[in-house]
């Protein structure tokens, strides 16, 4: 992730999230594929995402994840990330 740039912060500009949420993925992928595909499934998900649910694979992605949006947002989008399970990025992702 380093030889990446990574993206800009967040703060909850909804008008400004398509973009920042593309770019979130490419950063993300850039760093794993499979975390790249574990990220666009989990904002597909209607239902909440529950930690333990998820496969025992998965959660070191879901920490993974949870650190770089909890570095990446702020104010009111931080504040987002901080209201789920701690580690569990996919569910702050949805």
């Amino acid at each position: 992730s380093r030889l990446v740039g990574k993206p800009e912060t967040f703060s909850n500009d909804k008008a400004a999230f398509p973009k920042w949420s593309s770019v979130m993925v490419s950063y993300i992928s850039a760093m794993s594929n499979e975390m790249g595909r574990l990220i666009v499934e989990a904002g597909d998900q209607p239902e909440r995402i529950i930690l333990v649910g998820l496969a025992a694979d998965s959660r070191p992605c879901a920490a993974q994840l949870f650190h770089a949006l909890t570095m990446l947002c702020k104010d009111e989008a931080l504040e987002a990330v901080m209201g789920v399970e701690n580690g569990n990025g996919f569910e702050a992702w949805r």
